[in-house]
């Protein structure tokens, strides 16, 4: 009894058991969940980043003038810090200071011939014939003038509109004042004596004022004109001569001309006294020396080297970037050497020329850095990252919520078991947010940015969106980085 008991009783275990897997494997799958993330509002930032060297906004470096010069003294050494104007060493040159001399002589020597020319004890007579000679040009003027105005009246023409009646012939002679035609109540009289040369209207015609009616031929008063002309020429250049010629001071020079060499000579010198006071080495700018040399390699071996305290950094910025870069951008920089210290700085230079690598244009940038801390070193790295473009009081939502579809881009939002999509359109769009517009979609909403997926053992994230691409992109070489 008691095994049959067991053995019915195992049966119905069995067929329990059995029954519970169909109705259990009947049963619907539980509904799917998602992962979302909030929708928001808020700035979003593109912004690229790089690496670069800081090295120092401006050097000066101090070397021998010539063969002759050499180190009398210097006054600093490598690592010393140095303020504007301080001295940093004294260099000799013997050439310069011949130099100098000599231009100092060169100068006295002008200065001499000026006042020499400008004394007031000058020539009376050199300054009575140019008085003549220009008397003689305004008197050859005035003849001239009234000749020339005498043979423009040989040309009649008429004062009033009307008809002409002539009196004269072509070819006829005429005495000075003897009536020539008359045009209603005036009478038009020869102004000289000569010979009708042409008739220019009809006996009877209408002539309107301004018209020439004839003109009268008077050889004598041409060739005056001719010679007044030459005489006039001639009093010119005998004023030009007296001007020049005329006076002892102009002789060794006029007075402009000595200005003009002190002028010259004392620019000279200027020069190099400029050169002598350089010999004193002062440092230009407040600074850090990096060379301090007493007996440096010839002329162009550096004596001293200063290196501002202001510091520069270049980076490299693909063409795809650098529309959106321009000259007094902003910038932020970190020192890997000197964690904990943000910089800030301004782009002040964009290399004209694209350099390529591999195919790929990009263009050197220089900034300035701000804020530089009491760091002795040059050439250290430098993380920088340069704001590309910046949207304020945007929708924004992860770059993993966003989804295309023929063309379309969306977000898909969680409805019941299942989900909706809403149009959106990009605004901006960094490695991690995107800042988007939708009439359809508001500050607090859910947006999906995963899916769970479940294998064996495991469970997983399906990752939904655009973040893969910029991934991708991202070990193509891209340093283009979002920031919120």
């Amino acid at each position: 009894m008691p095994r049959v008991v067991l053995l019915a009783t195992g049966t119905g275990l069995v067929l329990a058991g059995a029954t519970y897997g169909v109705v259990r494997a009947s049963k619907p799958p539980p509904p799917i969940r998602y992962v979302t993330a909030p929708v928001r509002r808020g700035a979003v930032t593109l912004t690229y980043q790089d690496t670069g060297e800081v090295l120092p906004a401006a050097t000066a470096t101090f070397t021998l003038p010539d063969a002759s010069a050499s180190v009398s003294t210097l006054s600093v050494q490598p690592g010393q810090a140095v303020t504007a104007g301080q001295i940093l060493g004294q260099l000799s040159d013997p050439t310069l200071q011949t130099a100098l001399s000599s231009a100092d002589a060169t100068l006295q020597k002008a200065q001499a011939a000026l006042a020499a020319a400008e004394n007031p004890a000058a020539s009376a007579e050199a300054a009575a014939s140019i008085q003549e000679a220009r008397d003689n040009v305004a008197a050859a003027e005035v003849t001239l003038q009234s000749d020339q105005t005498l043979l423009s009246s040989l040309t009649v023409r008429a004062s009033v509109s009307g008809p002409v009646h002539l009196f004269v012939t072509k070819g006829q002679d005429v005495t000075a004042g003897e009536p020539l035609a008359t045009q209603g109540g005036t009478t038009y009289t020869s102004p000289a004596a000569g010979s009708v040369s042409s008739i220019n209207i009809a006996q009877g015609a209408t002539a309107q004022p301004a018209t020439v009616l004839l003109q009268i031929s008077d050889p004598a008063l041409a060739a005056r004109v001719v010679q007044d002309e030459s005489a006039l020429a001639a009093s010119q250049v005998a004023l030009n001569a007296a001007l020049v010629n005329d006076s002892s001071a102009a002789l060794s020079g006029t007075v402009a001309q000595d200005r003009s060499l002190v002028e010259a000579d004392q620019a000279t010198v200027s020069a190099i006294t400029q050169e002598v006071d350089a010999l004193t080495m002062r440092a230009p700018f407040a600074g850090t020396v990096t060379t301090a040399n007493s007996n440096p390699a010839g002329v162009n071996g550096p004596v001293v080297t200063v290196a501002s305290n202001s510091r520069s950094v270049t980076v490299t910025v693909p063409e795809t970037n650098i529309g959106a870069v321009h000259t007094g951008q902003s910038l932020v920089a970190s020192l890997p050497a000197y964690p904990g210290h943000r910089l800030t700085g301004v782009v002040t230079a964009i290399a004209p020329m694209a350099a390529y690598t591999n195919g790929v244009a990009s263009f050197t940038v220089t900034a300035q850095l701000n804020d530089w801390p009491h760091f002795p070193y040059y050439g250290v790295s430098t993380n920088v990252s340069i704001v590309l473009k910046k949207v304020k009081n945007a929708l924004t939502v992860p770059l993993a919520a966003l989804r295309t579809r023929n063309g379309h881009t969306m977000v898909l939002v969680p409805s019941g078991s299942t989900t909706r999509a809403v149009p959106v359109r990009v605004i901006l769009e960094t490695p991690s947010k995107v800042a988007v517009s939708s009439a359809a979609l508001h500050v607090g909403e859910r947006v999906v940015v995963a899916v769970p997926v479940s294998t064996p053992g495991k469970l997983r994230l399906k990752a939904r969106g655009r973040g893969l691409h910029h991934a991708g992109a991202k070990r193509r070489g891209a340093r283009t980085g979002g920031k919120a």
